[in-house]
């Protein structure tokens, strides 16, 4: 039976890089620490550790079994200053490109205010609302006929 001679950092698990194995279901790849056979990343397990959620909540939420949540509970234990550091870095990244998107767009935005303060754009959007309600009234008239005629 041969073993496999790749060097770790050569190996994959699908299509993405797997530098480091911790455990059966936390690995190590170029997209930072992530769970195994999905697109998550600790730091989204993280985000609902930090808001307070329960194990069974989190477990619920990311459709793991009892095992992968205990393995990534036990990491995350084990290894608190790693996904701390970590998590700072993917927040730090988030807001960095959260800056970039807002500027980049604000001038867009900009327009479109502009636009929606115009007598155009409020006499369409008060002729809208009118509409709407008239929809809603004669939707409701057909359910009092409906339940007068039962």
């Amino acid at each position: 039976m041969e073993t496999s001679t790749t060097p770790p950092e050569e190996q994959t698990y699908g299509r993405i890089k797997v530098l480091h194995k911790f455990n059966a279901t936390v690995f190590l790849t170029e997209r930072g620490l992530s769970v195994r056979d999905t697109r998550l990343t600790i730091c989204d397990v993280m985000d609902q550790v930090l808001r307070g959620c329960e194990p069974q909540e989190i477990q619920a939420w990311f459709n793991f079994t009892a095992q992968e949540l205990a393995d990534i509970m036990q990491f995350i234990t084990e290894n608190r200053a790693m996904v701390d550091a970590e998590y700072r870095e993917a927040e730090a990244q988030a807001a960095e490109e959260r800056r970039y998107w807002e500027e980049r767009n604000r001038e867009r935005l900009a327009a479109i205010e502009a636009q929606r303060q115009t007598p155009e754009y409020q006499a369409f959007w008060a002729d809208l609302q009118e509409r709407r309600l008239q929809v809603l009234a004669v939707r409701r008239a057909k359910e009092l006929a409906e339940e007068a005629a039962q």
